[in-house]
């Protein structure tokens, strides 16, 4: 038996060594070949790391293919994500109750609301819920990502990009300049 195992690795190594001698394998290649495609497993990305991460820095989208849940996972610049989101532009509403003279400021995208009895104080009230919500956001992300809808998240991302500047905040969500100034 034990002649047999020697005469396989023999044999084993024989055929390895002709294969290289044959064709042998370029991991450049291998790579620059892999990094035409546009999708990767989770594998593959993490060992292709600096590759993809490099074509993310020339401008391109990479995806990443989580195939436990089917989910795709996009690399971008985020030079471009900043663009994409400062095209994104939240809806203000602002309403003067004249009976119970105060301010309302709701954020419709989000379905927050501040009051108080200037704007001024009505905008820091909506701050302080938009960052408490963001603060819970954050606690159970993986909840949220389940329920709220793609447009919301989204808006939830430009949010939590800015949420540790009240003055950056308020000019993200819209409020204008003369908001910021009381923060």
């Amino acid at each position: 038996m034990v002649v047999i195992v020697v005469i396989l690795a023999i044999g084993c190594e024989y055929y390895m060594k002709k294969r290289k001698e044959e064709a042998p394998i370029n991991n450049k290649e291998i790579k620059e070949e892999s990094l035409k495609k546009r999708e990767f497993t989770v594998s593959e990305t993490k060992k292709l790391y600096c590759e993809i991460n490099n074509r993310v820095l020339d401008g391109l989208e990479v995806i990443t293919l989580n195939s436990n849940s089917n989910e795709k996972i996009s690399h971008i610049k985020t030079e471009h994500l900043d663009f994409l989101l400062s095209r994104i532009k939240f809806k203000i509403l602002k309403e003067y109750d004249k009976e119970l003279k105060i301010w309302t400021i709701a954020v419709k995208e989000l379905n927050l609301y501040g009051d108080g009895y200037t704007e001024i104080s009505a905008a820091q009230d909506l701050i302080d819920s938009v960052v408490e919500y963001a603060d819970l956001y954050l606690e159970k992300t993986s909840l949220f990502s389940k329920t709220e809808s793609t447009i919301k998240q989204v808006y939830m991302l430009k949010i939590l990009r800015s949420i540790n500047d009240r003055a950056l905040l308020a000019k993200e969500l819209g409020l204008g300049p003369e908001m910021a100034g009381g923060l």
